[in-house]
Order: structure tokens, then C-alpha cells, then sequence
């Protein structure tokens, strides 16, 4: 099949999401960028960690709450408390079903009194779909944005160099508008790579122009415009977990309002349900919601604030109380790693299933079961992935919280059923397996502007 045109000049976002190949377009686009750099993935998935990377996040859904009740609709949605939510802040939110699984994560913006924007993957529909029911004074629309990144150890070098102004005033996770090349833009500090991060936002019109700015200030320090194969590395090793790469969104059950919801996605993005619920692994299981996972099991517990009523409060308060699993990264035996790949070659024996590098393919979750000792289930895996960086193959967890301590050894058993089974040692490690920089003071770091 002929891959799906981006050609953003054609078509926008929104219109994309409402063509019949929706699915496909953001399976192959997740990222709208080149599959690889100049440089090659091995490269890109470590230049986070020495200079910054230049990403774009187009593919994203971004939907625009307004109205006198916008507030009280949204706290009934999201875990996270509004208190000291004032304009300019951003909240790293999340929304989850009446179990307290989580159905979607993703940032709000207080754009302005009464206005807030949510941006996140295709499920941020569930923000309008809810909206939409509400019988409050409030409204819900999908806009049309673009949105370029920087983040790395001199992300806030290259941002200053595109801007032209110091942005050291803006604290994480708050924003304030700035000009780039004349482009009105929303300046976000805020990273998915565990390291110092700016996103630049503004209407899609402005996308090639705000891109060719970014892009060029960037390199000047360094900057590597990533693509989808090495950079989805800096989620996993940062500790991000997402909603179709980790785990399946809250809503895939029979129950009448999760019926009704993935029929009103269906509108937006047809196929997306099929495109999303492939099974691989060795975790086997019959109910989807097995690959549900509450705030509390990724380590979000944070941010679940029982001040105020939500969707899954009650569950989710029995669960704080007595948690029985949480998220881990695992790291595998690399001797156990290369025999899977020395079985490619050898002829007296049958090979084991093929460990895509650096990861598997972002269309569906790749599940493993991971035993104790004595072989008895205690989670499973999601997340496969190889670090060019720290050279070594991790995966991400969900286990049973007597066996999460550091340095616990555990077995995954890798490769689906019906085919050749490796039983993979790994090692419990922390989930957040990169140090985190996102809040580091960047009053001190040196200026190069006009330099």
C-alpha cells in the first residue's frame, strides 16, 4: 500500500482524522516526521541526552473548552486538582473510567479565563465526547495547531536563539506568548525526555515557517531533527507511559457509555479500534482491560487529589489505600538478548521470534507475561525498546508490588504462542530509569544571545 499523504499544505489535522484511512495515517505519521534522521536512529535516540532534539507533535488531537462552567466540567474529568490553576499554567492531567483506569493523559493549557485547551492523542476525544453530553453553560471544539519541541541539555539555548529573548522567566510547566520569525507563539516549558524542553505553539497555517525557524536555531547547538525509530526511545527511558504504546485506553468494555463513545470516536477517526486492539506477546488474556492500568500503578499517585469529585474517585481511594501492583522498567540479561539473536543463525535450532530494534511498531501493544521464581505470573510487560545510550534492552512493567523492590531478578518469557519461546532474566529497575532534569534552574546557565 502507497503510504498516507502529510502533505499539511493539502490537508490539516482535522481533516485527516475525518478521512476513512485515519487509522493507518496515524499509525505511519505518529510523529509527522522522517523515520530517521541524517544521522541514522542509533544516533537520534541519544541526542536528547548531549544536545536537544527538534520535534514536531502536528499528529496530536487538540480540543478547545470554553464557557462559565468549563472549570467544573473538567474537574469532574481529570484526577488532578484546579487549585493554583491560574491562566498561563499547564497540568499534566488525567482522565479515567469508574474503576480508576485510565482512559487518557495529557497536558490542559489555561489559555484564558474560561478557556482551556487539551492536547493529547486521538482519545482527548473523550474530553469532547464528555463536553458534548454535559448539560452545563459549556462548549467543546477541535482546533487545528502546530506544535515544535526542543528539549535536551541545551534545548533552552536553542529556544532563546529562535525567539530572540530570554524565556527564562517562564517556570515548568507554564507558558507565555513569544514571536518567532513574526509567528505569535504559545512558549511551553514542558519535555517528554526527562530533560530541559520548550514547545512552541500556533496556528497550522504558520507550521512550515514556525518549523524552518525552530529547526535552524536549534542546529546551531547541536540539534538532530529525530525521527519516530530513535525517538520514541526517550518515553521509555523517561518513564512516560502512553495510552496505546503501554496501555489500553479505559473504554473498551461492553458497557453501554464505552459502546457509545468508541462509536462517537468512530466519527473522527474510523478504524481506530480495530487499528488499535492487536494482540502480540505472551500475555495471554481474554478481557482487554488487562492492559488497563490506574494512575496509581504508574507511579501518578501524585496526581490524583481526592479534594474534589471525579470519574473513578471511589476506586481510585480504595486503591491508595492497599495499591497491589506498580510500573517498573525491567532490564534484560544481554546474554540472554544475543542468543535470541544468535538463533537467527544457527541451523539445529528453531530460531526465536525476531526483536525489532529499537522497538516494536507504535500500532499496538507488544505484551510479554514475566514470572517469578517459581514461574507464577506477576505482571507483563509493554514497551520493549533498546537504549543506544545505556546499551542495554529494557522493557516497561506492571508486577506485582512485592516483587517491584530495585535489583529483584524476574523472568520474562518472550515470544507469542505457537512459536519458539525464550525465557528472558531481567532485572526490576526504577521506572523513571533517566535522571530528571524537566525543573532544573536555568536563571544560572549562560546566554548566547546575540553572540
Amino acid at each position: 500500500m502507497e503510504p498516507i499523504s502529510t502533505n499539511w499544505e493539502e490537508k490539516t489535522v482535522y481533516e485527516t482524522m475525518l478521512d476513512a484511512t485515519a487509522s493507518r495515517w496515524w499509525e505511519e505519521n505518529m510523529l509527522t516526521g522522517p523515520d530517521e534522521s541524517e544521522y541514522g536512529w542509533f544516533e537520534d535516540a541519544q541526542a536528547f541526552h548531549k544536545t536537544c532534539i527538534i520535534g514536531t507533535w502536528n499528529a496530536l488531537t487538540r480540543v478547545k473548552v470554553t464557557g462559565p462552567d468549563a472549570a467544573e466540567v473538567l474537574q469532574g474529568l481529570i484526577t488532578n486538582s484546579f487549585d493554583e490553576f491560574e491562566v498561563g499554567c499547564v497540568k499534566h492531567a488525567l482522565l479515567c473510567n469508574e474503576d480508576g483506569k485510565v482512559i487518557i493523559n495529557g497536558i490542559f493549557i489555561h489559555e484564558a479565563e474560561d478557556e482551556y485547551i487539551f492536547t493529547s492523542g486521538p482519545h482527548a476525544l473523550w474530553v469532547k465526547y464528555c463536553v458534548d453530553k454535559s448539560d452545563k453553560d459549556v462548549k467543546a471544539e477541535l482546533i487545528n495547531e502546530c506544535s515544535w519541541s526542543v528539549s535536551g541539555p541545551t534545548a533552552l539555548y536553542a529556544a532563546e536563539e529562535a525567539c530572540g529573548e530570554s524565556i527564562r522567566d517562564i517556570a515548568f510547566m507554564h507558558f507565555r506568548d513569544i514571536t518567532i520569525d513574526g509567528i505569535k507563539c504559545r512558549c511551553i516549558r514542558q519535555s517528554m525526555t526527562a530533560e530541559i524542553g520548550y514547545e512552541f505553539q500556533a496556528p497550522m497555517e504558520a507550521d512550515e515557517k514556525l518549523g524552518a525557524a525552530v529547526i535552524a536555531a536549534a542546529k546551531k547547538f547541536g540539534g538532530v531533527q529525530y525521527g519516530g525509530r530513535g525517538g520514541l526511545t526517550q518515553e521509555a527511558e523517561s518513564g512516560f507511559l502512553q495510552v496505546m504504546t503501554d496501555l489500553l485506553p479505559g473504554i473498551c468494555s461492553q458497557s453501554p457509555r464505552d459502546v457509545e463513545f468508541r462509536q462517537y470516536m468512530e466519527q473522527y477517526a474510523p478504524g481506530i479500534w480495530e487499528f488499535m486492539m492487536k494482540k502480540r506477546g505472551s500475555f495471554d488474556y481474554d478481557d482487554p482491560s488487562a492492559l488497563y492500568r490506574s494512575p496509581i500503578e504508574m507511579g501518578e499517585g501524585f496526581m490524583v487529589k481526592f479534594d474534589h469529585d471525579f470519574i473513578g474517585r471511589e476506586a481510585l481511594e480504595k486503591e491508595a489505600a492497599n495499591p497491589k501492583r506498580v510500573c517498573r522498567t525491567l532490564v534484560w540479561n544481554p546474554e540472554d538478548v544475543i542468543d535470541i539473536y544468535a538463533s537467527l543463525f544457527q541451523h539445529d535450532r528453531e530460531p526465536y521470534q525476531l526483536i525489532d530494534i529499537p522497538h516494536f511498531s507504535v500500532s499496538y501493544i507488544y505484551s510479554d507475561k514475566v514470572l517469578d521464581r517459581e514461574g507464577r505470573i506477576i505482571g507483563f510487560t509493554t514497551r520493549n525498546m533498546y537504549s543506544p545510550w545505556y546499551r542495554c534492552y529494557i522493557c516497561t512493567t506492571c508486577i506485582d508490588k512485592e516483587y517491584a523492590e530495585i535489583g529483584t531478578e524476574v523472568t520474562v518469557v518472550y515470544g507469542e504462542p505457537g512459536k519458539q519461546q525464550k525465557h528472558v532474566r531481567a532485572t526490576v529497575a526504577p521506572m523513571r530509569f533517566k535522571e530528571d532534569h524537566r525543573r532544573d534552574d536555568v536563571s544560572t546557565m549562560p546566554s548566547y544571545l546575540g553572540k
